[in-house]
């Protein structure tokens, strides 16, 4: 870690974890029937800035509906999550939103960013560290999808609070969701609470634009994988080949985004060849909707019940705090 990251002591990061390779993930991806990239492929530092001139677009409401959730509702939150909480933030790929949070609660106790690429966490904690330079902060290089075991300082949290942000939660399959919020209530504790933003089902409409927009932003984030591939795993894939597509899905209630090839062609990656029709799609994201409903079932399913529940009518979006079922009950 960058040694001129410093929040009231050395800002420390846990060494990386055992993680599968990338070109492993995407050897993977490309060897199934309906082949696909995996969604790691965007999660680097230009992947991410990517994101955010998409997320600046009119059509893309996410990340605008949830930080206007967290900055109209902190103080509830924080009364909520008590004092010294420990903020545990499920991939920190943006933390406008987390800095208005963690300078909300009363006396925070320390804050947890886990990523498994180190340049966005090391872009995590300088930005802490600029708003919020008291704050402990011990940051984590791991894949959030794996168990997570947070380090011994944790214990002297007044209470363990989980942020999931819509953009990281909605990847998620419902029930690879379930699994995710399964292990954070065994990595946060009894005492827990968990904060998971949602995207709620409207007109397919709104959640396709909000990915294909005038503009071209979704479509330029959505070729980013390729340029990775080729710069990464010595690839051949060339973006002008492909078309970018997004599309609602609506027996499983979710954005579909894809790259289209535009003919038969021959990529290749590591010297390995990756055959495509004319025609031929690969999966890179699925942006999963919710209705209020549906998510407090799955969360139940989970041992979770909902506490508080903010919502955004206009936008339709919605927050969710959760705590474990029998501390709710």
């Amino acid at each position: 870690m960058n040694s001129a990251v410093t929040v009231a002591r050395r800002a420390q990061v846990t060494p990386p974890f055992a993680m599968r390779p990338l070109v492993a993930l995407v050897f993977e991806g490309l060897s199934e029937d309906d082949k696909r990239l995996p969604s790691v492929l965007f999660h680097d530092m230009q992947g991410i800035r990517l994101l955010e001139r998409l997320y600046a677009r009119r059509e893309h409401y996410h990340a605008r509906a949830e930080r206007g959730l967290i900055e109209r509702h902190c103080g509830e939150i924080a009364t909520l999550c008590g004092p010294r909480a420990a903020l545990v933030d499920y991939g920190s790929a943006t933390t406008a939103a987390t800095q208005v949070l963690l300078a909300a609660l009363t006396a925070p106790h320390s804050y947890l960013p886990i990523d498994r690429e180190e340049d966005l966490l090391e872009a995590a904690c300088r930005d802490t560290a600029r708003h919020l330079p008291h704050l402990v902060v011990h940051a984590l290089c791991q894949d959030y999808r794996q168990c997570v075991v947070l380090p011994e300082v944790f214990a002297r949290a007044g209470r363990r609070v989980g942020l999931f942000s819509g953009a990281m939660f909605g990847e998620l399959p419902p029930l690879e969701a379930a699994a995710q919020l399964v292990w954070a209530m065994g990595t946060l504790g009894p005492r827990a609470a968990l904060i998971v933003g949602i995207d709620l089902v409207k007109s397919p409409d709104v959640h396709v634009r909000a990915y294909d927009d005038e503009d071209g932003a979704g479509a330029r984030y959505n070729a980013y994988p390729l340029t990775r591939i080729n710069r990464e795993l010595d690839g051949t894939f060339q973006a002008d080949a492909f078309q970018h597509r997004a599309t609602w899905n609506a027996a499983a209630q979710r954005v579909e985004t894809s790259l289209e090839s535009l003919r038969t062609q021959l990529p290749s990656l590591t010297g390995i060849g990756v055959p495509l029709r004319e025609g031929e799609r690969l999966l890179t994201q699925c942006h999963h909707a919710y209705t209020l409903e549906g998510f407090a079932n799955l969360a139940h399913t989970a041992g979770w019940a909902i506490a508080r529940t903010w919502v955004d009518e206009d936008l339709g979006y919605a927050l969710e705090l959760l705590e474990p079922a029998k501390s709710a009950a």
